[in-house]
This record gives structure tokens, sequence and C-alpha cells, in this order.
């Protein structure tokens, strides 16, 4: 509302006008997308105010920003990824902005690249980011896309050695995706002699992340078919889940993700899927009772989880927590304040 009075009562020429005008739009945007599947006429009507809005501005760092947030809704709202690599190479080309900037908006052209085939130029722009910010989070950043580039492309080898590099790295944190992709290539392809099951896995993520769904289910059944009881299995399953996502049918996710929580509890992909159910609980079946439930059991059973640290604060939100305050160990507090376990 703030952002919104300063736009339409202040007007063009107002001190932080262009600021207020900016961040009006991202907000709405974060507004909006913090549903997962956000309706289509929205995201379009939304999409046409950047456009507006950028034209205002004309090209400056704040116009910049806003063709980078409109190629996101353009990329994987809307589905139109040329439109979106034209908003990015404009973004690129505008006076004034950061090389953090134009390295963060080469990252994202490189994944909005690859959704569109164009894996090769994807990696182009991943290396040169890693090159011009080796001691940065950035350049680790582009350098877990290159591994993911190596294991879409089928060689598990070096995928894994870059891994390796940045897990070996003390002064940068790994990420969360970094990681999963290592437990994933260390767990089924270093115990494998046989690559194509692990091939046609990197196929089908691939094709789920360029949203080609029908032809990524397709693969993932020929991998069940061609290869039962392999240890990719839970691997599919967790795969098949995101797939619903991205369709709509977030029942049958549901019901896929407690597959794996109750049947492959000890594996790699079970703290994933607990986080997975206890974002759709509270993000699209509004279930916070539930979703608190299931934030709790996640940091109670997998305290070393990469989520777990989420899952607490997430947890202690839904309970109405002063989360500035100093925790306490939720092993020994009832879920609702007022009521004993």
């Amino acid at each position: 509302k703030c952002y919104r009075y300063i736009v339409d009562e202040k007007g063009p020429g107002t001190r932080y006008y262009e600021t207020a005008k900016s961040l009006e739009l991202v907000s709405a945007k974060r507004a909006l997308t913090q549903d997962l599947l956000p309706p289509e006429e929205e995201v379009k009507a939304l999409e046409e105010r950047f456009s507006i809005a950028i034209s205002d501005l004309g090209p400056s760092p704040e116009s910049a920003r806003l063709l980078s947030e409109q190629a996101e809704l353009n990329a994987y709202y809307i589905h139109d990824g040329e439109k979106a690599i034209v908003l990015l190479d404009s973004a690129l080309r505008a006076p004034g902005v950061s090389s953090e900037f134009k390295a963060a908006t080469k990252l994202q052209l490189g994944d909005v690249l690859l959704t569109q085939g164009y894996i090769w130029d994807a990696s182009l722009y991943y290396s040169q980011v890693e090159k011009d910010f080796k001691e940065d989070a950035l350049g680790a950043d582009a350098k877990f896309r290159n591994a993911r580039v190596s294991y879409y492309a089928g060689d598990f080898e070096w995928a894994q050695a870059q891994l390796d590099v940045l897990k070996a790295s003390t002064s940068k944190l790994i990420s969360n995706d970094a990681m999963d992709l290592s437990l994933l290539i260390t767990d089924n392809f270093n115990l494998d002699t046989i690559t194509r099951p692990m091939e046609l896995f990197a196929k089908a993520d691939l094709l789920t992340f360029q949203n080609r769904l029908d032809q990524a289910v397709f693969v993932l059944d020929t991998l069940n078919e061609e290869y039962p009881f392999h240890s990719l299995d839970d691997e599919i399953i967790y795969q098949r889940a995101a797939i619903a996502k991205k369709r709509g049918d977030f029942e049958m996710a549901d019901s896929l993700l407690t597959e794996i929580t109750e049947l492959y509890f000890d594996d790699i992909l079970a703290d994933n899927a607990l986080y997975d159910l206890a974002e759709l609980s509270e993000r699209v079946f509004q279930d916070e009772v539930r979703a608190m439930e299931l934030y709790r059991k996640l940091f109670l059973d997998y305290p070393n989880s990469l989520y777990s640290a989420e899952a607490r604060k997430r947890f202690r939100f839904l309970r109405g927590d002063d989360l500035s305050a100093p925790e306490i160990e939720e092993d020994s507090i009832p879920v609702f304040k007022g009521i004993e376990n």
C-alpha cells in the first residue's frame, strides 16, 4: 500500500517514484506466486503491468530489475521461454546495472535457455559467471548449474567432480539443490555398473524442468518397466510428485510424497518428501495443523536434514511464536500452546 500510495498519489518526478513503482510490482508478483499454481489470467494481467511500467520508466537499473521479474513470469508461469530470453537480453543491456546484477541475470538466462533446449548455450552463460565470480556465491551457484548440465547430458562423473569441489569449499555454503544432486548421483550411479537407468532418469528430470511433462512421464514409465525394483524407485516417485504439482494435481502429489515417507523413510528423499508435504498442507490445502505436525516430524526425526532449520522456522511461525525470541527445544513442548503431549 505504501508503494502504491507513492506511485498513485505522488506521481512521476517524486523522489523514490521509480523504486516504489518497481517494488510495488515485485511485491505483487511475490504475493501471486505464493500460490503453487496461480491463475493464468492473473499472471498475464500482472505481466502486462510489468510491460507498462518498464515502458514508463525507460532504460534504467529499476526497469532492468522489472525485466528480470517479468522474464520469470514468462518462463515459468506463462511458459513463453522465447519472450523471457528477449526480456533478459534487454536487462543485460540496460544502462547502469551492476556486475552482480548482470551475473545473476546470466544465470537466470541460462536457466531459461535450458528450458528451451539450448543446453550448451546455457552452459556458456554459467561458465562466464563462474569465471568472473570465482570466490563469490554467484560463482558457486554457476558451478552447480554447470554440474547440473553435465548431469542432464549423462556425464555423471564430471558432474560429481564439480559437486565435490563445491562441497570441499569451506568458504561457500552448498545449496540444497546441489547437495540433493550430489546425493542422487552418489546413491544411484556410483554403485551401479549400468548407466542407462541414470541416463533415463536424468532425461526425465530435464524434461520436467522444461515442462514437457507427458514426455517426462513416458521416460519414467520406461525406466520402471525396464528396471523394476531399482535403487532409483524413490527418486522416480518423487519426480512423479513434482510433475503432479506442475499439473496442479496436488492430491496426487500428496499421495506420492506420503508413499515416500512411509516406504522409504530411511532413504535420502524422506526429508525432502516431508518438507514438500508440509508445504502442500500449508500453502495448498490450508491445513496448518497437519503442516505443523509434518514440519515438527522433519526437524525431530531428521535433525541433520538441510531442510530442518527452515522446517523449524515454519513450525514456530505457524504456532504463533515470536521468531525473535530464543528457541525452546521442540521435543519438550506441545505442538499447540496450552496442550500437553
